[in-house]
């Protein structure tokens, strides 16, 4: 099988597709952004789409709007090969193949075939709960079905680079570090009749051994 690149413009939608995609396509943008466009469209000789469609409808809404992106990609330093793939589109380039070797009727059967064949998978619940957990997330499932699947405990709801990391190792450093000072300074003491707490400061008196002399705060 051969992969050309074809500018969008000569692909040529099938006027009959009786495949609907259109709540697919919000999937299909996420896809493509994030993994770049990897499944080439199919064509027929005259160019006009065997299967694809969605994959089709989806990246001709990218075109020209990639370059913020793919400048973001950049910056978290993605592989070359996801931002020169990304490049390609946002130019309007598509790979694509053809279906040699197949007739007319061929053809109109094999575009209904390819979408229907599709409906007969299913999941195996056991080994996707697994996959799943070790990713957290995945393009496709709502919240609801990850945390019916996997808990809420295991779902990662948005990527974590190294600048999250390093932000968020910071500020648990500043909170422990004020943690320690404060067991330093103060005491935190409830009162057996009561029940009520109190923050009681800790001033040193010089001397050996060490002591200190109490006050309320």
């Amino acid at each position: 099988m051969k992969i050309n690149i074809l500018n969008h413009k000569k692909i040529k939608p099938y006027w009959r597709n009786p495949r609907q995609n259109d709540e697919s396509q919000p999937h299909l943008i996420e896809s493509i952004k994030k993994f770049g466009f990897r499944v080439p469209i199919i064509l027929d000789k005259d160019n006009v789409i065997v299967t694809g469609h969605a994959r089709y409808k989806a990246s001709t809404s990218l075109i020209g709007n990639l370059g913020e992106h793919i400048k973001a990609l950049i910056k978290k330093k993605k592989p070359i090969a996801l931002i020169k793939n990304l490049q390609e589109l946002d130019k309007g380039n598509i790979p694509v193949t053809y279906a040699l070797g197949l007739n007319p009727k061929e053809i109109k059967e094999y575009r209904i075939s390819d979408n229907k064949v599709a409906e007969h998978s299913f999941w195996d619940e056991k080994a996707l709960e697994a996959e799943l957990k070790t990713i957290g997330n995945a393009i496709g499932f709502s919240p609801e079905e990850l945390e019916d699947l996997i808990g809420q405990a295991n779902m990662v709801m948005k990527e974590i680079n190294q600048d999250d990391i390093d932000k968020k190792a910071g500020e648990l450093d500043a909170h422990f570090k004020d943690m320690y000072d404060q067991r330093d300074k103060y005491l935190d003491l409830t009162c057996p009749k009561c029940a009520h707490d109190f923050k009681i400061a800790k001033t040193e008196i010089t001397g050996t051994p060490k002591r200190y002399l109490l006050s309320k705060v």
